[in-house]
C-alpha cells in the first residue's frame, strides 16, 4: 500500500475513530498476551508492576489488579551474584542502566501460600519513551524440571534395579551391563563364543531379528548351575540397539516344581484311596470324581461331573444336605459343618441303597467356595458292628446264665462288669459297683489259718497267668454277710497282648461247706456209734452172766431170807443197766427207734424212781387212769425222763 495513500486516508479520519481503533488494537494485544504460556510484566524503572497477563498471574499465584503497584522484587529472588565483580545486582536494575537484555536460567518464585516455583527469567530495557522501564519475560519450568527429574530418575532405574539389564548391539556386543548383571558376570562368566552364560546362547541372532523386526521378543529362560532366568528383549531404535531385562525366576521354578510335584503327590493320593473324594462348587455341582467313588457308587467320571452330588444320597437325606449348604451359606451351625463324619444312606447307580459316611471340609478358591467330601461304604463295618452286637448279647446272656459269678475290672482294678448271680453274692448292682475298686466290693480274707507274719489275701489286678486252683476265701457281702466262695483270676488281653484287665470267676460254696460240716459231723457220730455198739455189745455179755448169777442166788435163797431184796434190787440193776446198753445200741444205729405198744404212767414211775435212787428227795405221781397207750421206743423216752429227773434234782438244795 502506498504509504501518502495511507497517511491520506488517516487524516481522513476522526478523532472518535482513532479512538475506536486503538482502544480494538489495545484489545487485541491484551487478548494476545493472555492467550500465550509465558508470563509477561511490564515495570517502571522502580520495579513496581504496571501491566501484567493471565500466564504470569497464575504463576505468581495472584490476580493481575492485586499485582498492579507492587514491587517485582516482592515475588522474585532477583538478587544474583555478578560473575565478574561479585557483586549482588538485580537482573532488572541492571537492565535498565545498560540497555542489555538480562537472561536468567532460574529464578525462584514465592507465592503467598509459601509455595516456591522456579522460572526462566529475561528482563528487556523498554526505549520507547511513552513505556519506560522494562519488559520481564518469565516461564513456569515446574513441568520441565518435573519431566526432568522423571527422566533422571528413569536413567538411573537400571543403576539401582537388583535386576540384570543390558544392551547389545546387532553382533551380540555388550554395550551395558547395570551393577545387578556385572554381579551375574562375575559369578557365572562367559562361553567360549563370548555371549556370557546367564544370556541365550544364541543372542547375536536374537538381536539382529529383533533389531529387523522391532517385535520385543518375551519369555526366554536361561538355566545356569540350577538357575533360572528370564529374559526379555527390547529395540532401542535409536540407539541401534536390543536392551534386555533379566528375572531371576529360581524360587518361582522351584515354587512351580513344588506345586507341580504336591498336586501329582495329591492327585496319586486320591486316585489310590480307598474312600470316595469328591468336590464341589459352592451350589454342590461335582467338579472331581476319584476312582475309589466310582467304584462306591458305580458311576464313571464324565456321567458325574456338572451334576448335583445329591444324586449319590437317597431321596430322604437330600433335603438334609441342601439344608446344611444353606446353614454354611449364610454363616449358621451345620450338621456339615463340624468335621465331624455324618452317617446318611448312599444311593448307588443301580438303585441300591447302603449305610455312608460323608467327611465335609471347604476352602477359598479366589473369591469363590469348593466344597470336599470323603465318602465311605460302611456296609461291612454296619454288618460287622452288628455281628459284634449280636456276639456281645450272646456273651452277655451266657455270662448271666453261668452257675458262677463272674467280675471284670479295667487295668487300674475298678469293676467294669457283674454278671446277675455276681450280683446276688454280692449284693452289689452292676450300677453301684461300676468303675468302683475291686477291694471296696470284694472284701476277701484267707479262709485257712495263717500264721501273724502271713499278709491276708488280697485280689492282686496285675494277674498274668490264668490261676489253675479254686482258692476259698471268705467274702463279706455289701450288708456284711459272711459267705465261703472259691475264685480264680486272670488276665484280659486285647488283640496285641497287652493287658487290659482281669477277669475273676467264683462260686458261692457256703451251702456246699455246711453240708460237707454235716456229713463229717455224722461220719463223727456213725464212728461213736461203731465204738458204741461195740462196747453195748460187750457190756450186755457181761449183764446176761450177773442176771444169770443172780438169778441162781434167788433160787437157792430161802423163803423170807433179807438177802432175797438185794438180790432183786441187784436184778433191777441189772436190767435197767440192760437198758442202757439198749440205748447205747440204738445210738450205735443211728437213732433208728424201736416202738413198741407201753404203758406211760409205769414206765414213767420206774425211770424217775431209778433216777432218784440213792437221793434223798421223794417223788409223788399224778398220772390220769384214763392215759391211753403209746406207740414208742421206750428206751430213748425212759432216757428223757430219766435225763429230766436227774437235772430237777441237781437243781435242788440237796439234790
Amino acid at each position: 500500500m502506498d504509504p501518502q495513500q495511507s497517511f491520506q486516508d488517516l487524516n481522513q479520519m476522526d478523532v472518535t475513530g482513532l479512538e475506536k481503533a486503538l482502544r480494538s488494537s489495545q484489545a487485541f494485544v491484551h487478548t494476545l498476551m493472555d492467550s500465550i504460556h509465558i508470563g509477561i510484566c511490564h515495570v517502571n524503572t522502580q520495579g513496581q508492576i504496571l501491566s501484567l497477563n493471565l500466564e504470569g498471574a497464575r504463576i505468581l499465584h495472584r490476580t493481575e489488579t492485586s499485582c498492579l503497584g507492587q514491587s517485582f522484587h516482592a515475588h522474585a529472588e532477583c538478587l544474583h551474584v555478578d560473575p565478574l565483580t561479585q557483586e549482588e545486582q538485580c537482573p532488572i536494575t541492571r537492565a535498565i542502566t545498560t540497555g542489555k537484555s538480562i537472561w536468567t536460567p532460574q529464578l525462584l518464585i514465592r507465592r503467598p501460600s509459601g509455595e516456591t516455583r522456579w522460572v526462566e527469567f529475561q528482563c528487556t530495557q523498554l526505549t520507547d519513551p511513552r513505556h519506560s522501564g522494562a519488559l520481564i519475560i518469565f516461564r513456569d519450568l515446574s513441568q520441565q524440571l518435573q519431566q526432568h527429574e522423571a527422566h533422571q530418575h528413569l536413567a538411573s532405574m537400571p543403576e539401582e534395579s537388583p535386576n540384570p539389564i543390558v544392551e547389545v548391539d546387532a553382533h551380540g556386543h555388550l554395550a551395558y551391563a547395570n551393577p545387578a548383571m556385572i554381579r551375574l558376570l562375575d559369578i557365572y562368566g562367559f562361553r567360549e563364543d563370548g555371549v556370557p552364560m546367564v544370556l541365550p546362547a544364541t543372542l547375536t541372532q536374537l538381536t539382529m531379528g529383533c533389531l529387523k523386526t522391532l517385535i520385543p521378543l518375551r519369555g526366554l529362560t536361561v538355566i545356569v548351575e540350577h538357575h533360572h532366568f528370564d529374559w526379555t528383549f527390547s529395540p532401542l531404535q535409536e540407539k541401534g540397539l536390543v536392551r534386555g531385562y533379566g528375572l531371576d525366576i529360581t524360587h518361582h521354578v522351584r515354587v512351580r516344581q513344588s506345586l507341580t510335584e504336591l498336586q501329582s503327590q495329591y492327585f496319586s493320593l486320591v486316585d489310590s484311596a480307598h474312600e470316595g473324594i469328591i468336590s464341589t462348587d459352592l451350589h454342590g455341582i461335582i467338579v472331581s470324581w476319584n476312582p475309589a467313588a466310582e467304584s462306591i457308587f458305580g458311576y464313571q467320571t464324565e456321567e458325574v461331573l456338572g451334576h448335583p452330588i445329591v444324586i449319590l444320597l437317597e431321596e430322604g437325606y437330600r433335603d438334609l444336605y441342601r439344608k446344611g449348604l444353606e446353614d454354611i451359606s449364610y454363616g449358621r451351625s451345620s450338621t456339615f459343618s463340624h468335621q465331624q463324619p455324618v452317617e446318611l444312606t448312599g444311593l448307588r447307580k443301580s438303585g441300591e441303597s447302603f449305610p455312608l459316611e460323608i467327611s465335609s471340609t471347604s476352602w477359598k478358591v479366589g473369591l469363590d467356595t469348593r466344597y470336599g467330601f470323603i465318602l465311605r461304604d460302611i456296609s461291612d463295618r454296619k454288618r460287622l458292628a452288628d455281628a459284634l452286637i449280636a456276639e456281645k448279647d450272646y456273651l452277655v446272656t451266657t455270662l448271666q446264665s453261668v452257675a458262677e459269678g463272674i467280675v471284670t475290672t479295667d487295668r487300674e482294678g475298678r469293676i467294669s462288669f457283674l454278671n446277675p448271680l455276681a450280683e446276688q453274692i454280692t449284693e452289689w448292682t452292676t450300677h453301684e459297683a461300676l468303675h468302683r475298686p475291686f477291694q471296696e466290693i470284694f472284701r476277701l480274707t484267707s479262709e485257712r489259718p495263717k500264721n501273724e507274719h502271713e499278709p491276708s489275701a488280697q485280689f492282686s489286678s496285675r494277674a498274668f497267668v490264668f490261676s489253675e486252683q479254686d482258692t476259698p476265701h471268705q467274702l463279706l457281702t455289701k450288708h456284711g454277710l459272711q459267705r465261703t466262695i472259691t475264685m480264680r483270676e486272670g488276665p484280659i488281653r486285647d488283640h496285641s497282648g497287652h493287658l487290659v484287665g482281669t477277669v475273676i470267676v467264683f462260686r458261692d460254696i457256703t451251702d456246699q461247706t455246711r453240708h460237707q460240716e454235716e456229713q463229717q459231723r455224722i461220719s463223727k457220730l456213725n464212728s461213736l456209734g461203731v465204738l458204741a455198739g461195740g462196747l453195748a455189745h460187750d457190756f450186755n455179755n457181761i449183764l446176761t452172766t450177773i442176771l444169770g448169777n443172780v438169778f441162781v442166788a434167788k433160787l437157792r435163797m430161802v423163803a423170807n431170807d433179807p438177802l432175797t431184796q438185794n438180790l432183786e434190787q441187784a436184778e433191777q440193776a441189772c436190767l435197767r443197766a440192760k437198758e442202757l446198753t439198749q440205748q447205747l445200741l440204738t445210738f450205735a444205729k443211728g437213732g433208728a427207734p424201736l416202738k413198741t405198744s407201753i404203758v406211760l404212767g409205769d414206765l414213767l414211775r420206774k425211770s424217775t424212781i431209778f433216777a432218784l435212787s440213792g437221793a434223798s428227795i421223794s417223788c409223788h405221781f399224778d398220772i390220769p387212769d384214763d392215759l391211753w397207750p403209746l406207740d414208742a421206743d421206750p428206751a430213748q423216752l425212759r432216757q428223757v425222763f430219766q435225763n429230766i429227773t436227774i437235772n430237777a434234782r441237781q437243781a435242788m438244795p440237796h439234790g
